[in-house]
């Protein structure tokens, strides 16, 4: 551990699980799809994954019209291995609908003592990423962040077209931007398409599915991100990813951390097919 310090709030960092999501392409509730044992949802999966690899505590962010259901089934369920808390992300005034993952990390805040990970709450992350989210945020710098970049191929389970992130990354695995697109499978390979660009893809080229680790000092930018987004009057959200993107180009040092394992989700009815498929 020479030239390095140890973050004193680093050893039992919480996991914050993003699930605010209206369910809108899946059509219902998919945080509380069953895949896995019964009545299993990927939630209960993802937070029992974490408490393995040493996250402390829990906190599901969901939307007001799902708090008491999510409660509900947290409540009949006793196997998460760690203290679970749901917190509630709201609307603000102006808009009809929350402002983004950024500002579903915010909801958490008061829940968040030191470092933590954010996750989502329909993507089943294998075991070894959080093993080195863990570990980074005890033995690397204490100014340093982390994400998890997976192989593209690795993250998709049919031919539909999904929302993926490609990330550039720098010397010493430093991230340098995340560019948010589609993936998209066609005859001759995966390409990766943006508003204002076609690329192709590789199999092992490395994709975001928003897997990160942070410091408690990044609360203060998702603050202020949105703050500025509410006082300019525009609409749409703030995504996480471009906070982190800001942050990077004013010096930050969010390290890379390559998982070869396979992480999928559910977006479509179709998906959680392939989720049961992976766990058995």
């Amino acid at each position: 551990m020479a030239g390095r310090t140890r973050a004193g709030d680093s050893y039992a960092p919480s996991v914050v699980v993003l699930a605010a999501g209206a369910g809108t392409r899946f059509g219902g509730r998919k945080q509380l799809a069953e895949v896995g044992a019964p009545g299993e949802t990927i939630m209960d999966i993802v937070v029992r994954r974490a408490a393995a690899a040493g996250l402390a505590r829990a906190v599901i962010v969901v939307a007001p019209e799902i708090v008491q259901a999510v409660r509900d089934h947290l409540d009949a369920r006793a196997d998460a291995g760690i203290p679970i808390e749901v917190v509630v992300q709201r609307s603000v005034p102006g808009h009809s609908k929350p402002l983004g993952t950024a500002a579903a990390v915010l909801a958490a805040a008061d829940a968040i003592e030191g470092t933590f990970v954010v996750v989502n709450g329909d993507d089943l992350y294998p075991v070894d990423a959080f093993a080195l989210l863990t570990d980074h945020l005890r033995n690397a710098p204490v100014d340093e962040h982390a994400l998890v970049a997976f192989r593209v191929a690795n993250t998709l389970t049919g031919d539909r077209s999904v929302s993926r992130a490609v990330i550039d990354i720098g010397p010493q695995a430093q991230l340098l931007a995340v560019r948010e697109g589609s993936v998209v499978r066609g005859r001759e390979g995966l390409r990766f398409e943006t508003e204002t660009s076609v690329q192709p893809l590789t199999d092992d080229t490395p994709v975001s599915m928003n897997m990160w680790g942070f410091r408690a000092s990044v609360l203060g930018a998702f603050a202020d991100a949105v703050e500025d987004f509410v006082a300019s009057g525009r609409a749409g959200e703030v995504f996480l990813p471009d906070v982190v993107t800001s942050l990077v180009r004013s010096g930050a040092v969010v390290r890379v951390l390559v998982s070869e394992g396979t992480c999928i989700g559910v977006t479509h009815p179709e998906d959680v097919v392939a989720v049961r498929n992976a766990l058995s």
